[in-house]
Parts: C-alpha cells; sequence; structure tokens
C-alpha cells in the first residue's frame, strides 16, 4: 500500500467515524488545502486535518502552514462554531484499523491543542 493509499484509508476511516457520530462529512481527496474533511453537524462545523501517527507516537505536527490555514479557516464560520481538529489515526496491527485521537488546535503554537473526543462537545473544550 503506498501512502496515498494509506492516508486515503485514514481519512475515509475518520469520515466514518464522525458519520457514526451524526456529522455530515464532506471529504476532499488529495487534498492540499486546508482540511481532509468538513463535517457538519445541526451546531458545529469542524475542519480536519487527518494525520497518520508513526508506531509510537500519539501525535504528529503539523508544519506551520498547515495550521495556520486550518485556524484561518475554521475562525471564519459565524458564532465561533467553527473548529480546526487534528485527527491522528494510530496504524493498527494484524490488518486492524487504528484508533483515532483527536486534537483541537487552540493556538498558533505547535503545543496549542487538546486531546478531545469528536463524540464530545468542541464548545466545552475550546472554552467558548
Amino acid at each position: 500500500m503506498n501512502q496515498g493509499q494509506r492516508g486515503a484509508r485514514a481519512e475515509n476511516q475518520v469520515a466514518d467515524h464522525l458519520r457514526d457520530l451524526g456529522y455530515d462529512v464532506i471529504r476532499s481527496a488529495a487534498s492540499k488545502g486546508a482540511a481532509d474533511l468538513v463535517a457538519v453537524s445541526e451546531r458545529w462545523v469542524l475542519f480536519v486535518q487527518v494525520k497518520i501517527c508513526p508506531v509510537g507516537k500519539t501525535y504528529t505536527q503539523l508544519s506551520p502552514a498547515e495550521r495556520s490555514q486550518l485556524l484561518r479557516v475554521a475562525t471564519r464560520v459565524p458564532g465561533g462554531y467553527g473548529f480546526p481538529v487534528v485527527a491522528q489515526v494510530i496504524p493498527g496491527s494484524g490488518g486492524r484499523r487504528g484508533d483515532i485521537v483527536d486534537h483541537q488546535l487552540l493556538g498558533d503554537k505547535p503545543q496549542d491543542h487538546t486531546v478531545w473526543q469528536l463524540a464530545g462537545s468542541p464548545e466545552v473544550r475550546s472554552g467558548a
């Protein structure tokens, strides 16, 4: 499986997870834009960048450009209901699907993020 196929598989896994939680999801295949996925609920719009974590890690940093673009796009949603999210897919072993660890971006610095569950309320975790 090449890197593009691995990326598509991870994006589809996160999209399926979001759909299971009641979000409508738009996937931007082979995207070079701000978000790989846009997920919309009755209240929130999530802009999701999907990353595959290397073995032994639980977080992969976004580049400064990726981080800036994701934050900018999310803040354009009126009322503060847009949220920048990094969905980290931790590969499974033996062909099983990996786990998903979600991080909400809170600012410009690499350490400005918090772990949370997509099933939870972004509003609560953002301090809004």
